[in-house]
């Protein structure tokens, strides 16, 4: 949380809403996450863990809602119209994914609304493709970043759900070296995948000139 804002060029900060937007999203997993793992030696039963669960899960929403935005503004930074509607739909897609995560009872039902997330992100990524490839205003600098958030954000969720490696040597990886540690890690380094596109496509902006 302290790299982000050291590592911002002066493109992040010129308009320093967008930044701070950016910001929260990076740092609202890192939030969340801990409160839920801290508490998880409550007594208080199945109502207080969902309750804690649900946080952990708001945090992973932040990320999405908001970690997006400098992508899609980077996407259509020369057509304003096209901009505006795109940032308005996803905040909206974004409001009524918390509602559903909210009310879900199982990590399935929760999942589900996370997913949406995804598909607009690479439907922006193929929109951007397309304007670049039709020689528009558009910069794929930021892709290869973006993309691998994404790659190694699923590896550390794959390898979550198959608890692996403890699964392959029962026992040996209980305090250090489990699956979800390795998950954590890996969203650490999904975080500053999503954080050097941003600056990539903060930057960009910047020097972009619209004709």
């Amino acid at each position: 949380m302290v790299l982000v804002p050291l590592t911002a060029s002066a493109a992040c900060l010129v308009d320093p809403v967008w930044f701070l937007l950016h910001y929260f999203a990076c740092f609202a997993p890192f939030f969340a996450s801990p409160i839920y793992h801290l508490f998880m030696c409550h007594k208080s039963g199945l109502h207080t863990y969902n309750k804690l669960l649900t946080f952990d899960v708001c945090g992973v929403w932040a990320i999405n809602a908001f970690g997006g935005l400098c992508g899609i503004r980077s996407t259509f930074y020369c057509l304003p119209f096209w901009q505006i509607l795109s940032l308005v739909l996803y905040m909206f897609v974004s409001l009524a994914s918390i509602f559903f995560i909210l009310l879900a009872n199982t990590a399935k039902e929760r999942f589900k609304p996370l997913m949406v997330f995804g598909v607009m992100r690479y439907f922006f990524i193929a929109v951007r493709l397309s304007l670049f490839a039709f020689n528009w205003h558009s910069s794929l600098n930021a892709i290869p970043s973006y993309l691998f958030m994404d790659l190694i954000a699923f590896i550390g969720g794959a390898l979550n759900v198959a608890r692996i490696p403890e699964r392959w040597f029962p026992g040996k990886c209980d305090i250090i070296g489990n699956s979800h540690q390795i998950m954590h890690i890996l969203t650490v380094l999904s975080v500053l995948c999503l954080h050097v596109g941003s600056v990539k496509d903060f930057e960009w902006m910047q020097e972009a000139v619209c004709t």
